[in-house]
């Protein structure tokens, strides 16, 4: 009986002492995935945290409506400016083309009546026209 008790012994301290070594290895593990989660943590705060940074930076809808308002506003101004001058220089270049058919027009006017008070007898009715006398 005492072999017995003996051969308990030894397999309640060999069964200890295996369960204490397991144990231990499972603190380890523990221990080391606490350690890896509170990396992944950390990563995940400063990825939040790069993201708030980012997003604060960002405009919102309401900024952008309103500057993109404003630039529409001033490109239909600027639209508006360029359809009046391109108006007006074609107006004005009209006008001119008016002026000078109208100076073209009295200048031969004036030189047909230069011309025909200038003239003479024998110029209205050259003398090979004129009837003998």
């Amino acid at each position: 009986m005492a072999e017995r008790d003996l051969r308990h012994q030894q397999r309640y301290e060999a069964s200890s002492e295996a369960l204490d070594s397991a144990l231990g290895c499972a603190k380890d593990a523990i221990t080391k995935a606490e350690a890896a989660y509170e990396k992944r943590f950390d990563n995940t705060n400063q990825w939040k945290q790069t993201f708030s940074e980012l997003s604060g930076k960002m405009v919102t809808r309401m900024e952008y409506s309103s500057a993109y308002d404003a630039l529409k506003d001033k490109i239909e101004e600027v639209s508006g400016r360029i359809k009046v001058i391109e108006g007006k220089s074609t107006g004005i270049g009209t006008s001119v083309g008016v002026v000078m058919a109208v100076a073209a027009l009295l200048i031969s006017l004036m030189s047909g009546a230069i011309n025909f008070t200038r003239s003479t007898p024998e110029m209205v009715h050259p003398p090979m026209l004129q009837a003998p006398r």
